[in-house]
């Protein structure tokens, strides 16, 4: 897994109202999440976490195979996918995954998941609190994928 970190982060005057409106809003509201926080003020999800970047936000490299075998080895994770009119929370391993093509296979006995990758554009893992892990974006910057640690998950993996 590549971080996406070798070139300098420039901050625009939008990022840094973005940032601020952000940190405004979660001292408003503590425990908003970065879905309602994007909806909040007016912005994608992709955009709210971006601007955590250099900080407690790291942009992945878009190797979406990498990322989800290397997922075994941090042990028990949240695994969420969500849209607007559904969610779904599975607590367990990311056993037997399976990549071909755009389509990427998690055959474990807790998490079962077919998860279409030619959609996936972005990742970014987050170290916020009760928001840490791994959110995934499409091209239009809404979340499609969530890996949150729990108690039990190795973060040093």
């Amino acid at each position: 897994m590549r971080l996406e970190h070798d070139a300098p982060m420039l901050r625009s005057a939008v990022h840094v109202d973005l940032r601020e409106a952000w940190d405004d809003l979660r001292r408003s509201v503590p425990n908003v999440g970065h879905r309602a926080g994007a909806a909040a003020l007016g912005v994608t999800e992709a955009e709210l976490i971006a601007t955590g970047c250099g900080e407690s936000v790291v942009r992945l490299t878009a190797e979406w195979r990498s990322l989800l075998t290397a997922l075994r080895g941090i042990g028990p994770v949240v695994a969420v996918t969500r849209n607007a009119r559904a969610v779904q929370e599975k607590i367990g391993v990311y056993d037997n995954v399976h990549v071909a093509g755009p389509v990427g296979l998690v055959l474990g006995d807790q998490i079962d998941l077919r998860l279409f990758l030619d959609h996936w554009r972005m990742a970014f893992a987050v170290r916020d609190g009760a928001r840490e892990g791994l959110h995934f974006f499409d091209g239009d910057g809404s979340g499609v994928h969530t890996v949150l640690l729990d108690a039990g998950s190795d973060r040093a993996a």
